[in-house]
């Protein structure tokens, strides 16, 4: 090859190596100025963060809570069974009731009741307390097992008849409370009941940690 081709073609890729530089660095520096609109923007930065900060509201031991969110009042229940609600100075007592031997309590739809159960976990009593009227309302001994239904004044239920056991809803405005049977023969026993908005009823077994090796 000709000494001067060689110098036509080092001169054309030396500026061919040029145009890109130059086009490449014009597309970076006419990138748009982040003005706030850009996603990123919006990120947190640690320097902008705050920690949360825990306030202690109640002054008793609690073994549940609920929020009415009507009110957004905290309500809680102790390990004995008395019922509070948390307030920024002392807190107000609603009912100084006893309860033996808590198992679980149940928040209604509105939030304005609780079902709980307590005693024997395998063979549990049932009641109901009303924050308005603030009165236990205990159930009949054939509740085996329950859940709110569809609204405050209804529970589904399994239902001890004789030797039988049936599901049910029961009807709480009534006293004492009717039951209406869904299932008759209802031969599962250890389960979970929760209703599912508008009208589904979910039955799920227990996890395995519930029952003894």
């Amino acid at each position: 090859m000709k000494p001067y081709l060689k110098i036509i073609i080092v001169i054309g890729l030396i500026l061919t190596a040029s145009l890109v530089i130059y086009f490449g660095w014009r597309k970076i520096t006419s990138l748009p100025a982040n003005d706030g609109s850009l996603p990123n923007q919006n990120i947190p930065t640690a320097s902008s963060t705050s920690n949360p900060k825990i306030k202690k509201i109640s002054d008793q031991k609690v073994f549940d809570f609920w929020i009415v969110p009507a009110t957004s009042e905290v309500y809680y229940l102790t390990p004995e069974g008395k019922i509070l609600s948390a307030k920024d100075g002392a807190d107000l007592e609603i009912s100084n009731q006893a309860v033996v031997a808590l198992n679980k309590i149940e928040i209604s739809p509105t939030s304005q009741k609780v079902l709980a159960a307590f005693d024997d976990p395998k063979n549990p009593s049932w009641g109901v307390f009303d924050i308005i009227d603030k009165v236990w309302r205990p159930l009949p001994n054939e509740i085996f097992n329950a859940t709110w239904g569809a609204n405050d004044n209804q529970l589904v239920a399994i239902i001890k008849t004789g030797s039988d056991l049936n599901l049910a809803t029961v009807d709480l405005i009534k006293n004492p409370p009717p039951y209406k049977t869904i299932i008759k023969d209802f031969r599962i026993k250890d389960v979970v009941l929760k209703w599912a908005p508008p009208n589904q009823l979910i039955i799920r077994e227990r996890p395995a940690a519930s029952y003894s090796g």
